[in-house]
């Protein structure tokens, strides 16, 4: 398996990585819940270390005179009578019956709950005052020497006694005589060992199980995710430049696969379009290119078949040199189609005065009506126009409409160029009183190599091209070029482009 594949992520990583995140959230919960039951714990123990500072106070005031030694070994050498003796004394306190000082003792004692616990006083100097019998002596020697740091405040710390733990205490009591003495409670901490090793099994147990299930439940989803993918992969590999015509089915599948479906399709759509764009180019250009070639090699042939005058010669390569103009003329305008199809870039876009840049095509569109006797009216806003593009293409844009009205205007008819403003947008308006464009062919003329059928016959006709490469261009400016033509009434064409 792959390691970049996302069955291994989802089946494998992502598992690794929940592992790592279960075991760091399982020690969090040891060690937080450890804290916890530690402060529980160092809370009992201090609410016993008053508890018994009460005790020793009220037992000194009872007993005027008497030794606090002989008092503290009188109080805690008392012996816990039996658990039944415990239960009857306290139904008897809860029946409201008076309790003798004997049992009085037994339920203060009862709720002190020392019976547990390692109990111990000194005098500050370290002195033992009073141990408990499950003291050992060796132990009490060991916290002697630790005695004299703690004067003020309760001490806590772990030890261990006999490879037993415990939570350990050091508090000064003061009583109301003055003096002050150090009392030590060792309470055991097994109950909280025990509850936390159990939960620690419970995580080691549950943590595997948990991993085994989401890696297998991870690569069934992987599998069942991916199922659509290899569902899409086996029917691009049927999808070939031969037959671009099959789509992938985006049925019963995630939003997610339904996306990359519907993408694919538009790929393959864009890719079967540009297939029969070329093999439609391909099959034009070779028409376009066919004739002037058969010319020039019809011409060659004739010339070369006899000896020819000088004239004759000339003849043949002048009607030659008309042809390869003709060829040159067509492969500069594909050239340039294909580069504004593909790299836009190339044009040289800067700002500049309409007016100017017009003038100049006008002028020169003037001279050639003139050689039919047709007359061309152009009129300008009176404020400046200012565009953003490329004069050199532009230039071509305009000629190309200008020209083609000249050329299908009959002679002694009017041209009318209208420039002005609408919005943010500049509008030139071309409108000649020509043979005019059937409407079933209007949505065509833009269209590569396309020329009117009624026009094949005119003795100006071009290559098909020139609509083609002005439209292209209005659009590399964000602009566009409208028509609207009637048969015999003549043709506008409405070039928009935007102010700079």
């Amino acid at each position: 398996m792959k390691f970049n594949s996302i069955k291994f992520k989802v089946g494998n990583l992502f598992t690794i990585i929940l592992g790592i995140i279960l075991i760091l959230y399982s020690a969090f919960l040891q060690v937080s819940l450890s804290k916890y039951l530690i402060n529980d714990l160092d809370e009992d123990i201090s609410a016993k270390v008053n508890e018994i500072g009460n005790i020793i106070s009220d037992e000194l005031a009872a007993s005027a005179g008497e030794d606090l030694n002989t008092v503290i070994q009188r109080i805690f050498s008392f012996q816990y009578p039996p658990k039944s003796s415990l239960i009857a004394v306290k139904k008897k306190k809860t029946g409201g019956e008076p309790l003798s000082d004997e049992e009085k003792w037994f339920v203060r004692f009862d709720r002190l709950d020392l019976s547990q616990d390692m109990l111990a006083f000194f005098e500050l100097d370290g002195n033992p005052i009073f141990s408990s019998q499950n003291i050992p002596q060796d132990v009490i020697r060991k916290f002697i020497p630790s005695l004299k740091s703690y004067i003020q405040d309760d001490s806590f710390k772990d030890v261990t006694i006999h490879k037993k733990y415990y939570r350990q205490v050091q508090s000064v009591i003061s009583l109301p005589n003055g003096r002050q003495i150090v009392v030590l409670i060792a309470s055991s901490e097994k109950p909280i060992i025990d509850l936390l090793r159990h939960r620690q099994h419970l995580f080691m147990v549950s943590i595997p199980i948990i991993l085994l299930v989401t890696a297998f439940l991870g690569r069934f989803l992987a599998d069942r995710i991916l199922r659509p993918v290899n569902n899409i992969v086996l029917m691009a590999r049927q999808i070939g430049s031969r037959d671009l015509s099959k789509r992938l089915r985006a049925d019963d599948v995630d939003e997610e696969m339904k996306v990359l479906a519907d993408s694919f399709n538009d790929m393959i759509a864009r890719l079967e379009n540009s297939f029969k764009h070329i093999e439609e180019f391909s099959s034009q250009v070779a028409h376009e290119l066919k004739t002037p070639l058969a010319i020039l090699r019809g011409e060659t042939e004739v010339a070369l078949r006899m000896d020819q005058s000088a004239p004759e010669y000339k003849r043949v390569l002048k009607e030659n040199m008309d042809e390869i103009e003709k060829i040159i003329r067509v492969v500069e305008d594909l050239l340039l189609l294909a580069k504004l199809d593909y790299r836009p870039e190339f044009l040289r876009f800067e700002r500049f005065d309409f007016k100017e840049f017009f003038n100049p095509i006008l002028d020169k569109a003037k001279l050639l009506a003139e050689e039919r006797n047709i007359e061309v009216i152009c009129a300008f806003p009176k404020d400046e126009i200012f565009i953003e593009g490329d004069s050199l293409h532009l230039r071509r844009l305009f000629f190309n409409i200008i020209h083609n009205a000249i050329k299908f205007t009959p002679t002694a008819q009017k041209i009318s160029i209208k420039i002005f403003k609408e919005g943010s947008a500049l509008k030139i308006s071309i409108s000649d009183k020509g043979v005019g464009i059937p409407e079933e062919y209007l949505s065509s003329i833009f269209d590569r190599f396309f020329q009117v059928p009624m026009r094949d016959e005119n003795p100006l006709k071009g290559s098909g091209l020139g609509l083609n490469i002005a439209q292209s261009v209005a659009k590399a400016h964000q602009g566009k070029i409208e028509v609207q033509s009637q048969i015999h009434q003549g043709s506008i064409f409405i070039v928009t482009l935007p102010l700079a």
